[in-house]
């Protein structure tokens, strides 16, 4: 059983670069949130997770990981867009997850937080984001996004976000 008090928790973030031995957590984790989007698999993950381990980002409580979310450079695609000088400096935040246990306990908005942080440090105007669960939209919006509009992640109806770094 897992107990804590009413005090804060501050979670800390390490780069799963700077620790793989994080890699089967965090991608057991995606796999098992989201892997019905593509059915690529557990070791599919793992391989991916090792190629962009720079862009993901552990949340820890003391020595415990308790969530993730990846922050990469948003890319306009310059062929539907034409010029892209014009267009705000985005950065994507994917697979913001909080483990079942932790959940509620204010450790979304410290991964928010955190993402903002990076993405402002890499001189990013806003952070761009799709949401599966529109039930937790009303979370990201309590931080500052705006639901821009409606899109699909291959099949699966999302919300696209995006908030002010």
């Amino acid at each position: 059983m897992i107990f804590f008090t009413s005090a804060y928790h501050r979670l800390n973030f390490v780069r799963l670069r700077e620790n793989m031995d994080h890699l089967t957590t965090t991608a057991t984790w995606v796999d098992n949130e989201w892997g019905y989007i593509r059915n690529k698999g557990l070791a599919f993950r793992k391989e991916l997770f090792t190629n962009i381990a720079d862009y993901i980002y552990v949340a820890m409580l003391g020595s415990q990981p308790v969530g993730m979310m990846i922050v990469t450079p948003y890319e306009f695609n310059s062929t539907l867009t034409g010029r892209t000088d014009k267009l705000p400096k985005m950065s994507e935040l994917v697979c913001l997850y909080v483990e079942k246990e932790y959940r509620n306990m204010g450790f979304g908005r410290q991964l928010i937080d955190e993402a903002k942080r990076i993405a402002s440090a890499s001189n990013t105007d806003f952070l761009v984001l799709d949401t599966l669960k529109t039930g937790l939209n009303s979370m990201y919006k309590k931080n500052g996004a705006e639901v821009v509009c409606e899109n699909h992640l291959y099949s699966h109806p999302t919300d696209v976000l995006t908030m002010k770094v």
